[in-house]
């Protein structure tokens, strides 16, 4: 999961703003560390998006950083229900690592002034186009 400084999860009714490993204070992963007997490449390793303790791990850390006296088995007694990434206005959807936002394409219907094709193409380059523009005579 990578966050962003106003990415905001939602555990049970409270909203923090959402924690990983990367983003974490070091006093909540030694804290993590010292509740759960794993050390940091353990954790790293369970945390990974799609890993069974990813939610418990980010939960805790989220909780933690926001001030909160959460511990693992707080974390651990948790449904997948109950914790929430909170989408607000303007926020963008989340792209996976392994994938990759295709940009946004021109239709080729028209122009930036919509009135001419944006871009030719070999066949529309060989061939004069039939269309008319609005006011043009007939023949």
């Amino acid at each position: 999961m990578r966050d962003t400084p106003d990415m905001k999860i939602r555990i049970k009714d409270v909203t923090v703003v959402g924690r990983n490993i990367d983003s974490a204070r070091i006093r909540d992963l030694v804290e993590l560390q010292t509740q759960t007997g794993m050390k940091l490449p353990e954790i790293r390793e369970a945390g990974k998006p799609g890993a069974l303790l990813t939610a418990p791990v980010i939960a805790f850390l989220s909780m933690r950083g926001a001030g909160h006296a959460f511990t693992w088995e707080d974390a651990l007694d948790l449904s997948l229900d109950e914790i929430r990434v909170v989408v607000e206005p303007g926020d963008r959807p989340a792209v996976q690592e392994d994938e990759q936002a295709d940009p946004p394409q021109p239709s080729g219907d028209s122009a930036p002034d919509g009135d001419a094709p944006a871009e030719a193409t070999a066949s529309s380059a060989r061939r004069p186009s039939k269309r008319r523009s609005p006011g043009s005579p007939s023949k």
